[in-house]
Formats: C-alpha cells, sequence, structure tokens
C-alpha cells in the first residue's frame, strides 16, 4: 500500500462460481451497485468496455478519456485521467470508484499513487485503480496475480 491507494492486479477472464462460466472483471464490476468504473486508454480498448456498460445498463456509471499519443508522450495523460475520476467520484449515486488502467500507464509509469493525492480532497469516495492487460504481468508477482476479486481488491501488489 502507497499513499493509502491499495494497488492489485487480477486477471481476466475470470471463473465464477455462480455462472460456471467465463466472466470478465468489467461486468463484474457494473454488477456492484453505486461502483463506477473509471477508463482510459485507446478507443478500440474502450469499446469493449462502453459495450459491457451498455450491456448492463450501467452507462451512467461508466467514465472514460483518451488521452492522444502526444498527450503520453508528453506525460500530460493525468489531467484527462483525472478529470474522469473527479467527474466520477462527485456524481450522484456513486460510492466508489475503480481506475481501469490500460497499458499506456504502464509504459509510461504513470504515478498514479502521486497524481491521486493531489486531487484527494475533491474526492468524496474511495478511489482504487485495478493495472490489467498483457503488460502488467511482467510487473507483479505471479503469485499475487492469482488475487480473489474483494471488496478492497485484493493484496498490495509488488513491483517486480
Amino acid at each position: 500500500m502507497k499513499g493509502g491507494i491499495t494497488m492489485s492486479f487480477l486477471i481476466e477472464p475470470m471463473e465464477t462460481p455462480e455462472s460456471g462460466c467465463l466472466d470478465t472483471l468489467p461486468l463484474r464490476i457494473f454488477q456492484e451497485p453505486g461502483i463506477a468504473l473509471a477508463a482510459s486508454g485507446s478507443l478500440a480498448c474502450l469499446r469493449t468496455l462502453y459495450f459491457q456498460a451498455k450491456q448492463t445498463g450501467k452507462l451512467p456509471f461508466f467514465f472514460w478519456a483518451a488521452p492522444t499519443a502526444r498527450d503520453y508522450s508528453l506525460g500530460r495523460q493525468g489531467r484527462a485521467i483525472l478529470n474522469i475520476i473527479k467527474h466520477a467520484a462527485n456524481t450522484c449515486g456513486v460510492r466508489g470508484v475503480i481506475f481501469y488502467a490500460s497499458c499506456m500507464e504502464v509504459l509510461t509509469v504513470w504515478d498514479f499513487e502521486g497524481e491521486l493525492e493531489q486531487i484527494s480532497s475533491e474526492l468524496q469516495v474511495p478511489v482504487r485503480i485495478l493495472y490489467r492487460g498483457p503488460l502488467v504481468k511482467r510487473l507483479f508477482f505471479s503469485s499475487q496475480n492469482s488475487g480473489k476479486h474483494s471488496g478492497g481488491l485484493g493484496r498490495p501488489a509488488r513491483p517486480v
């Protein structure tokens, strides 16, 4: 845990005992009442999340940003991401926000915890980050990759 923010990693898709079939993590997040999903990344990545939010009737709880390649190369993606997190956290009916980080946040080694601390006084609800995608696997211990989904988003992950 760093600065009061829990970092974790969950593998998707994952099998749920209730369904007996593969279920994607975003769908499980959208099923939680009052939990907003904020995401960044390319439009190709965001497209899938949009359709999952629409399918579950949770579009009002889905917030997205698509920083440009220039934003990422100049390290300016934080402004767009923090704006959607603030918007999600201050939306009526939201009691928690999960930021669904993209591969670009991993590649650019974006300091989510540091940036989040700067706006923490403006947030009315807890915010957690969920690192995802193929690039994340190389950054975390494999024993922590199999963590179970929980309210606290599992154990803190440690970079390798």
